[in-house]
């Protein structure tokens, strides 16, 4: 029990301290080979992390176009991409590490080389002293000042059965509960905490094109369970919840 503690205590600090550090500092490069440095910003007391062109935080090149990316979308995108692929993941099962969380992937990362239509991403093999690369299409797209990289992993991507699961899982509480029942009931029936229930109860609050999306292997390779797992304000509107996960 003491020992599982730990564990417990070890996994949230990791968590916690990835969402404040940038997990892809002086691994990230445009086009150009200049390197993406990590940056921030405070709006109304939240602190959002990016990763921007060094010549537009030093002012150089003014006028010239450059990268700001939303820090937590990209890492997300590039860890998503290593757990789709299947020599990583026979790497990673042969180890007994089939379930790591984005920050343990990405430590994996050597170097991310964004060219024109596609990533480039450097990887350490477990038990190789050779580096990888995988090539990972991309669409671009801009929101403001900012860009975002929407990962392509081809059109016979599988579905995400995990995610498949827990909303599956998250729609029979909402059933349960709409039909009378509390959380802390719910809870005892499926042997679980009822913190676990309310924590994931927006599984199964989603659109039905969002549940499409997941099934058909459709949804933008950036979205994962962890994704939507730590999204405490997930928008009840179909139409806000669906240009958060799927443009």
């Amino acid at each position: 029990m003491r020992s599982q503690l730990k564990s417990n205590r070890t996994a949230r600090a990791r968590r916690s301290n990835a969402q404040s550090r940038s997990l892809l500092a002086g691994k990230l490069f445009d086009d150009q080979g200049e390197p993406l440095k990590p940056s921030h910003s405070n709006k109304r007391g939240k602190r959002y992390r990016y990763y921007v062109s060094m010549h537009l935080v030093d002012g150089r090149q003014a006028g010239q176009e450059g990268y700001r990316m939303p820090a937590k979308e990209i890492e997300q995108a590039v860890a998503q991409a290593l757990r789709q692929d299947r020599e990583l993941q026979l790497a990673w099962a042969s180890k007994g590490k089939s379930d790591l969380h984005h920050e343990e992937v990405l430590d994996h990362v050597v170097k991310v080389q964004i060219n024109t239509e596609h990533l480039a991403i450097e990887l350490m093999m477990p038990e190789s002293d050779t580096p990888r690369t995988l090539s990972v299409p991309f669409t671009r797209r801009r929101r403001g000042v900012e860009t975002r990289l929407v990962l392509q992993s081809g059109s016979n991507r599988e579905p995400d059965i995990v995610l498949a699961k827990r909303i599956a899982r998250a729609m029979s509480w909402v059933d349960k509960i709409r039909s009378g029942a509390s959380i802390s009931e719910v809870a005892q029936n499926e042997k679980c905490s009822p913190e676990f229930i309310s924590n994931n109860l927006h599984f199964g609050l989603l659109s039905s094109r969002i549940l499409e999306a997941v099934i058909t292997g459709k949804l933008p390779p950036n979205i994962s369970t962890q994704t939507i797992r730590h999204m405490r304000q997930l928008p009840m509107q179909w139409a806000e919840q669906e240009t958060l996960l799927l443009t």
